[in-house]
């Protein structure tokens, strides 16, 4: 089972968990996914600028000013 396969199969379980729990339309449920995915790919790219920051040859401060 490929990773993306695997993601899938937890969105699908937890939409119906939310339907059975929650109550919510599609509409709602859409837009939840949404920000969900929002958040999770805005904590993976700060994760990785993190990392790339702390192997910049000047490091998380930047390069010295020339004077």
């Amino acid at each position: 089972m490929t990773l993306e396969k695997a993601r899938e199969d937890v969105i699908k379980n937890a939409l119906v968990e939310i339907k059975r729990t929650q109550k919510l339309d599609r509409s709602d449920l859409t837009e939840l996914l949404g920000e969900a995915d929002h958040i999770h790919n805005k904590a993976v790219f700060d994760a990785i600028n993190e990392v790339l920051k702390s192997r910049r040859p000047y490091g998380t401060n930047g390069e010295p000013m020339p004077w």
